[in-house]
């Protein structure tokens, strides 16, 4: 359930991103933040290219045992 909430939530994050130069906020919106509140904001778009980083690292461990699995079974089973 946790991946389906990240993985939503960096969706939302990149498609806003494409949208603006302001961490998903319109310049307007960007300005209008104090500078805590921008860096609040920064502080969480690191932390979301960080878990999406981690997440595409444990994908790709993930599809390298399965591919380890695959072989295994190929060659447990003479055709």
């Amino acid at each position: 359930m946790r991946r389906i909430e990240l993985s939503l939530l960096i969706l939302i994050v990149v498609i806003s991103g494409c949208a603006t130069d302001y961490y998903g906020y319109s310049k307007q919106q960007w300005n209008a933040l104090t500078r805590e509140q921008q860096a609040v904001v920064i502080e969480q778009y690191d932390y979301i290219l960080q878990e999406k980083e981690e997440q595409r690292h444990e994908d790709l461990i993930e599809s390298y045992r399965q591919k380890v699995i695959e072989r295994g079974v190929d060659y447990s089973f003479p055709r």
